[in-house]
């Protein structure tokens, strides 16, 4: 004898649906969350990237220079940087950078003074005003690397510049 086709219930039809409709809920609260964490990742990674471009220009700057290093940051602009986003972190509040005059004031990075060429090679030239992910700023070294440095090691670096 043949067997009548059970009907799935219309109790898992429902079930189903609520299960989407949840899942779908739940993307919206978490996608958001993914896109921020996107953007400072994005944001971390121009810094870096204008930091090196930076740093590059500096040690154009001090070959031409007898080894020494720039004494502001405007300095490198236009011969050594030909743009003005290099100066700014893009997350960066407040007003852009539209000309040389602004560079210093407003810029998000911080050339340390008084370092040339032959200062040690693990000596940071150049810092982020700004941290991104887990309090943590980029630096560029004079050897020419750019490495991460926690929030403390930054303002020990700041501090110790304000004393000199």
């Amino acid at each position: 004898m043949m067997e009548a086709k059970k009907r799935p219930s219309r109790k898992h039809f429902v079930g189903a649906a609520l299960v989407i409709v949840i899942l779908v809920i739940a993307a919206g609260f978490v996608l958001p969350i993914f896109s921020r964490s996107r953007e400072r990742s994005d944001c971390a990674h121009v810094c870096r990237w204008n930091i090196r471009e930076l740093l590059r220009a500096e040690k154009a700057y001090a070959a031409d220079h007898q080894g020494k290093f720039s004494e502001k940051l405007s300095e490198l602009y236009p011969a050594y940087v030909d743009s003005l986003k290099v100066f700014r972190c893009p997350s960066a509040t407040g007003p852009e950078i539209t000309r040389k005059e602004d560079i210093d004031s407003l810029t998000s990075y911080v050339l340390r003074k008084g370092l040339t060429t032959t200062s040690p090679g693990d000596e940071v030239l150049i810092y982020e005003i700004r941290r991104h992910t887990a309090g943590e700023g980029h630096v560029a070294l004079i050897d020419g690397t750019v490495r991460r440095l926690s929030r403390s090691d930054i303002e020990r670096i700041a501090e110790k510049d304000q004393g000199r």
